[in-house]
């Protein structure tokens, strides 16, 4: 019998009475979305300058480990629920709706998973039937616009600018889970 890993997501974090509530899960999906687009009208990328940079190699690694054994989740990860009602989220589901060549339920409850180890990195995942399905990455923290606090402001289109001249696509990251599906998973 597959054990259902649980983790705790952060719920009204931007208020004073932040609460924790645990969320379950029994498998982990990336859902075909291990792959970078580029949407010039929203002013979003997840292409990357190339295989050889410090977010590939961290992407690829916590991709591997996800792939192989889903319960490292909150190793790498802090789970914070998305709130559908704030202004920004129209743009989050615009967005996932290209990527995922769909219109994304407005209903679904939506986690960011926020990187540890890169603020920058973060996936959006939405727990259906108990598997965690993927629905975006984004690798530079521009589907929410946020302060940027080593400039002092927010500064989503001047990110743009600059990445959506990078060319290297992420699905090359299911080449390397290929390579581990030889490897015995994790249940």
């Amino acid at each position: 019998m597959q054990e259902n890993n649980v983790f705790y997501v952060r719920k009204n974090r931007f208020t004073s009475n932040v609460k924790y509530d645990q969320e379950e899960y029994s498998s982990f999906d990336f859902n075909n979305n291990l792959k970078s687009d580029i949407i010039d009208v929203l002013e979003f990328t997840n292409y990357l300058s190339s295989n050889q940079c410090n977010k590939y190699f961290l992407l690829t690694e916590i991709c591997k480990k996800l792939y192989i054994n889903y319960k490292n989740l909150n190793k790498y990860f802090v789970p914070d629920e998305f709130n559908a009602n704030r202004h920004n989220s129209q743009r989050v589901f615009d967005i996932m709706d290209v990527v995922n060549n769909d219109t994304i339920n407005r209903k679904l409850l939506i986690y960011k998973l926020k990187c540890r180890s890169d603020d920058e990195l973060q996936f959006y995942v939405s727990i259906e039937n108990k598997t965690m399905k993927l629905y975006l990455i984004d690798v530079y923290h521009i589907v929410i616009e946020a302060t940027n606090h080593r400039i002092g402001k927010a500064n989503r289109k001047q990110i743009y600018e600059k990445r959506k001249k990078c060319s290297y696509d992420i699905k090359e990251i299911q080449n390397e889970l290929d390579k581990c599906s030889d490897k015995p998973r994790e249940i």
